[in-house]
């Protein structure tokens, strides 16, 4: 009898134990809060970390930097191989070619573009966590060993939403930044138009360039900002000193 007695006096100091470190006593609806919260704060420092001057072309993060589309890309590099001659000559008949040659200022107008509409992604984004984003298994991705299990989630549940939304934000970006005399969105309009004419499409056998450049952008931005999130419930999972408010401390003590 007594030998019961001590093991169930261990057993529930185990327990208690355990308690103590996995807060299974949390409610589903307090987990999913915290996850949310996590998100949330994540969000606002994305938008605030890409909205700032070369917040896409100069981020240290990698792969936030938005690449030009491969097509365009071989488009410039084919120009700046032809002969200067020829070159002189379509330069008198597209004055703003010569932009569009500048591979590194293209690149950066077109992260510029990102980043002006990145000032418009936190409310999106926080309308996503609030209204489209529902967890039914809170506790496997609190507890996952994956340090940005919340933001996949985020990114795979609300991926088609946000970008319905997030587009027009991009097109309103494309038509206000400028490259040259031209605003982007016109730029490449033009350019694609001329480039795209069948016969020098197939001259060069390669695709044409694609003249929607508000779903490439939207795409790639989308992401970047994913990452950034990311960065952001890492650091909420594996520094307490992250965990700024009593929901995000009672619920992340789980990773402790």
């Amino acid at each position: 009898m007594k030998k019961i007695i001590f093991f169930a006096i261990v057993l529930a100091c185990i327990c208690s134990s355990c308690d103590e470190f996995l807060p299974r006593d949390l409610s589903p609806e307090e987990i999913v809060e915290g996850l949310k919260e996590a998100l949330r704060i994540g969000a606002q420092e994305a938008s605030n970390s890409a909205m700032a001057e070369n917040g896409f072309y100069s981020n240290p993060v990698k792969d936030i930097r938005i690449p030009l589309p491969k097509a365009a890309e071989d488009v410039i590099n084919e120009l700046n191989g032809l002969n200067p001659f020829v070159l002189a000559l379509a330069q008198e008949l597209f004055p703003d070619l010569s932009n569009f040659l500048n591979k590194e200022a293209l690149l950066k107008t077109i992260n510029q573009a990102a980043e002006y509409a990145a000032k418009d992604a936190f409310p999106i984004f926080l309308g996503a966590i609030k209204e489209n984003l529902t967890f039914s298994n809170g506790w496997d991705i609190l507890t996952s060993d994956n340090n940005r299990a919340a933001t996949d989630f985020l990114y795979l549940t609300t991926e088609l939403p946000l970008k319905t939304t997030f587009t027009p934000v991009i097109a309103d970006a494309i038509n206000t930044v400028q490259l040259g005399s031209l605003k982007l969105g016109e730029l490449w309009t033009d350019l694609a138009a001329v480039f795209n004419e069948p016969y020098i499409v197939n001259l060069h056998k390669r695709p044409p360039v694609d003249p929607n450049l508000e779903d490439y952008i939207t795409d790639r931005a989308i992401f970047g900002l994913m990452e950034l999130i990311a960065i952001q419930e890492e650091k909420i999972r594996t520094d307490p000193l992250a965990r700024v408010n009593d929901i995000l401390q009672r619920v992340f003590k789980v990773n402790d």
